[in-house]
């Protein structure tokens, strides 16, 4: 099963439809996963990933639910997908204090990349707080665990959080500069979903975590910043943020350019 699952699982990454492998994924987990648990533990993040883009957040949290029955409640994929499937509201705690309260170096984790995975969340989840100071602090946590464990990949998992979070941090991480600087490198030459199907399209500097996505589609509205951060329940410094970010990413200039390169790269 395993092979059959990392063909998968690359089909899905050049794929920029990547239905037929959703397809493929669902049958041959869900038929093999009792019997091969450490496939699972391997898989169980891109898989959450991709159905939730293709079916709805319903649909990813069913994912959840054969992770929990097959690695254990309590095991980190398990908390670190119910975080993910059940993001905490602006401000509050949920399923992210939970998941900081699991990501020890005792937890009982299949991989130790999900741990890297888990302390890149939770610092994504410092940064929509507007905590700077403890994102910066989880983020190096994740890297120095990547550096022991050589798992640099989990920085491209989660949508490419990792990588977004590198991206505006690189040249000030201290010792961990280097090891970053490898990280975006390589990150720029693996296959992206954000690189739509054969043709010149750039790949992003990074790719775009879920909040820039779901904000890149508030732009083509006449909408101020303020109009979208209470829409979405947020800070208008948390928008303008975001909104950096998205520019960065795309190199683009203003909202206008934005919107324009969003829509030739099938963005929007």
């Amino acid at each position: 099963m395993s092979a059959q699952t990392l063909l998968s699982l690359s089909a899905s990454a050049a794929d920029p439809r990547r239905r037929s492998a959703l397809e493929s994924l669902n049958a041959l987990i869900r038929e093999n996963a009792d019997a091969h648990p450490r496939v699972l533990s391997l898989c169980c993040i891109p898989w959450f990933e991709l159905t939730g883009a293709l079916d709805g957040r319903a649909e990813a949290r069913r994912v959840t639910l054969l992770v929990e029955k097959v690695l254990g409640a309590d095991s980190l994929e398990a908390v670190l997908l119910r975080s993910l499937a059940y993001p905490p509201a602006p401000g509050g705690h949920g399923a992210g204090e939970r998941l900081k309260a699991a990501a020890t170096p005792a937890a009982r984790c299949w991989r130790g990349s999900t741990l890297v995975s888990a302390w890149i969340v939770l610092a994504g989840i410092a940064e929509e707080g507007e905590r700077s100071a403890e994102a910066d602090a989880r983020l190096a946590r994740a890297l120095r665990l990547a550096e022991q464990l050589r798992v640099e990949r989990a920085f491209l998992a989660v949508g490419g959080l990792g990588v977004s979070l590198l991206g505006t941090r690189v040249g000030r991480l201290g010792d961990l500069d280097g090891f970053a600087s490898r990280i975006l490198t390589r990150s720029a030459q693996a296959p992206g979903e954000n690189r739509p199907g054969p043709g010149p399209t750039p790949a992003l500097v990074a790719p775009l975590t879920e909040r820039e996505r779901v904000l890149l589609r508030e732009l083509p509205f006449h909408q101020s910043v303020a109009d979208i951060a209470r829409k979405h329940n947020v800070s208008p410094n948390t928008v303008k943020t975001h909104l950096r970010n998205i520019y960065q990413k795309l190199e683009a200039t203003d909202r206008a350019r934005a919107v324009t390169i969003a829509q030739e790269r099938g963005l929007l």
